[in-house]
């Protein structure tokens, strides 16, 4: 009876078949084609030959960074469909380690499964693959839902900017995941954003300990929405002579974006500051 019941939980996929724990994702196109056809697109198909975490994985060559980037196929259709499978939570939340190998420092390196608990959407019911399809999850990269779900109003008076930055159909507080990512709010003193005269960045970030470990330094992302799917963050800048705004999504660690270039940040929304 068990084999014969396909569960989808929050953030649990178990198949109606046990999955051999080294299937190939080949293995599974025979049956599952348009499901293998879109997680060839995903990011779980490149969780270890992108270049963002190659360029990462360059520096450090921390082991536990491959129990999620895995490497080979990535995170294949065996990682979630097999048992053990793995949940969301196995790596988009996680406890960042020590200095000392596998001494856990209490702070959590991602957050995002926290955030969900916290947030409108789980009281709703709404779990992570209600979003997030298992086959071509949408995330960061996904430029056209992120320009989609993301709204700025940007207003001035005299030498002050106000911007209240907006995202729908949220159930976690953007940008979620790697501490790295940050949205930017840039103020420019041209309509085409050439000139900039104030930023401010959204992002969560933590800082090393003296014993080797970890601690949430500052979170001024957009929160997780306390009820419904939508949440906002304002901010306010002093910035003369303000015309335009624009947002970026930040995706990598700023010393490698120059070498990663397009991938690593791209436009989200730009628009001219409003008078009052």
């Amino acid at each position: 009876m068990r084999d014969a019941i396909c569960a989808v939980g929050l953030g649990v996929l178990t198949g109606c078949h046990p999955v051999p724990q080294d299937a190939q994702h080949t293995d599974c196109a025979g049956c599952h084609s348009e499901q293998v056809a879109d997680w060839r697109q995903s990011r779980h198909a490149v969780a270890h030959s992108n270049p963002i975490f190659q360029r990462s994985w360059a520096d450090t060559r921390e082991p536990w960074c491959l129990s999620c980037h895995l490497p080979d196929e990535g995170v294949t259709c065996a990682t979630c469909h097999s048992g053990p499978a793995k949940t969301c939570a196995d790596c988009h939340e996680f406890d960042l380690p020590r200095a000392l190998p596998d001494t856990p420092s209490g702070t959590l390196g991602q957050s995002t499964v926290s955030e969900w608990h916290a947030s409108g959407a789980a009281a709703q019911n709404t779990g992570c693959i209600d979003c997030h399809s298992p086959h071509h999850p949408r995330g960061g990269h996904d430029r056209a839902w992120v320009r989609a779900v993301i709204d700025a109003q940007v207003t001035a008076e005299g030498d002050s900017v106000q911007a209240t930055i907006t995202a729908s159909d949220i159930g976690h507080a953007f940008p979620t995941g790697d501490p790295f990512r940050r949205l930017l709010l840039t103020i420019c003193a041209d309509l085409s954003c050439a000139r900039p005269i104030a930023q401010a960045s959204l992002h969560r970030s933590l800082k090393r300990t003296e014993d080797g470990g970890w601690v949430l330094a500052q979170d001024t992302r957009i929160p997780a929405p306390a009820t419904g799917l939508r949440s906002a963050r304002t901010l306010r800048l002093h910035a003369p002579s303000a015309r335009a705004w624009q947002l970026s999504l930040h995706l990598t660690d700023p010393a490698h974006a120059a070498e990663l270039g397009d991938q690593a940040a791209y436009v989200v929304a730009t628009g001219p500051v409003a008078r009052r």
